[in-house]
């Protein structure tokens, strides 16, 4: 049997310009009945709302007085409102670059969870074959997993909604214990506490004061394709780097030998102090501006990331300092 009745009513449309009542009038169903079953047609709406990554505010009012630390038990509903943000153009792209990377990245909001898992799909972080009780935790469950659960739980997480800024703490601490890199983003007073924790901390330029001071890098146009170039140009300084190094080291490495083993082969200055000091200087200025000029590649966005404990001169560096440092010097002997 049908717990509830519908009529049509006709209400003057309303313009908004003018003001005024226009003349044509529009067609409005008033349901009433079981507050049950009108309840659960109003979830259905709101959950197809946040399918479409949503966001949906309740407004309601109440006549009792509002006290801070609670919510007035008598409210009375006005309506809801859906409010739908676009994900910004290059925003799935740059996405995937950082996957490419080796970067997980994970989303903590404070929408639903629904709403979460579908900007989540719409953003790349999760397939369309994922389900959403895999994909999305809510905070309600993240309290509820002691911290080597959430350690554990970490490879695979993606997205967390309904979060708290006490989350966002948590989970950079987790993430540290384990041994990654953790950058953070923040915009808000809240976010403070996350981001001096975190090892990397991006602050949003339309953000508050307090989260841009505990912010490493500020980000003008809070926009996730920024952090991307960020990493780009970092891995390409390190690279750069490297490379100084290993030119430098190379260099020196073969006037020391050559220094060294001239007087034992019969060359009483095999390099005068002029020529040190005119090798020095070439090599420490022109270098300098040559590596620091390198444009950044994408294919280093494609290579695993570099572990934090790992030395600056690795074993290849090393190998390739001593053959070719040495065999400079064993020609310029030579020869």
């Amino acid at each position: 049997m049908r717990k509830y009745s519908a009529s049509r009513m006709e209400l003057p449309r309303f313009n908004s310009r003018t003001c005024l009542e226009a003349s044509s009038t529009g067609e409005v169903v008033v349901l009433k009945g079981a507050p049950e079953v009108l309840i659960d047609l109003l979830k259905q709406e709101i959950d197809e709302q946040c399918a479409k990554s949503a966001r949906v505010i309740a407004i309601a009012t109440s006549n009792v007085p509002f006290e801070e630390s609670n919510l007035p038990a008598r409210l009375t509903l006005v309506g809801i409102i859906a409010v739908m943000d676009k994900i910004r153009n290059g925003t799935k792209d740059a996405v995937e670059t950082v996957k490419w990377a080796g970067v997980q990245t994970v989303m903590i909001t404070g929408d639903k969870k629904e709403t979460a898992f579908a900007i989540a799909r719409e953003c790349g972080l999760v397939d369309g074959m994922t389900n959403v009780n895999e994909a999305v935790i809510t905070s309600e469950e993240l309290n509820k997993l002691t911290d080597e659960q959430v350690e554990y739980k970490l490879p695979s997480l993606r997205v967390v909604a309904r979060a708290l800024p006490t989350d966002k703490s948590r989970l950079v601490k987790c993430a540290q214990r384990q041994g990654f890199v953790v950058g953070m983003t923040g915009d808000g007073c809240n976010d403070s506490a996350a981001l001096k924790h975190a090892d990397v901390a991006f602050g949003m330029g339309s953000g508050a004061e307090v989260a841009k001071e505990a912010a490493d890098i500020i980000i003008l146009d809070d926009n996730f394709q920024s952090i991307t170039k960020a990493i780009l140009y970092g891995r390409t300084i390190f690279k750069s780097i490297r490379k100084f190094i290993v030119f430098q080291s190379t260099v020196n490495l073969a006037s020391t030998v050559i220094v060294f083993l001239g007087p034992f082969l019969g060359f009483d200055f095999p390099l005068t102090l002029i020529q040190l000091l005119w090798v020095n200087l070439v090599m420490d200025t022109f270098s300098a501006l040559a590596f620091g000029g390198e444009p950044p590649l994408l294919q280093y966005m494609r290579e695993k990331p570099v572990d934090r404990e790992a030395p600056i001169i690795s074993k290849y560096m090393w190998s390739s300092i001593l053959t070719n440092g040495l065999f400079v010097a064993g020609m310029s002997l030579i020869w």
